[in-house]
């Protein structure tokens, strides 16, 4: 996938770097998510948070831990969609 595209469609640098890591992580908890995707623990939250917006990601709650997971980059189409129709 291309990373300039992402860019260019309004995803930020750090939530490319945390989708990519999901993509590749599958389930995870926010720990390994940060190891991964290289940003730092604190940051991971509020990324994913805007990526729940989104509708590229989202979490599941297992004997109380969240484990986040990537929708399936095809998400990203319906994404841009609903980018256009608001413009």
């Amino acid at each position: 996938m291309d990373l300039t595209l992402l860019k260019e469609i309004g995803l930020t640098e750090g939530e490319i770097r945390v989708y990519f890591a999901l993509l590749e992580l599958g389930a995870s908890k926010t720990g390994e998510i940060s190891i991964k995707a290289g940003v730092h623990t604190s940051k991971v939250y509020i990324i994913l948070e805007r990526l729940i917006q989104k509708g590229l990601a989202s979490y599941v709650i297992e004997n109380n831990v969240k484990y986040f997971q990537a929708s399936d980059p095809k998400q990203i189409f319906e994404y841009l969609h609903n980018k256009k129709r608001t413009l």
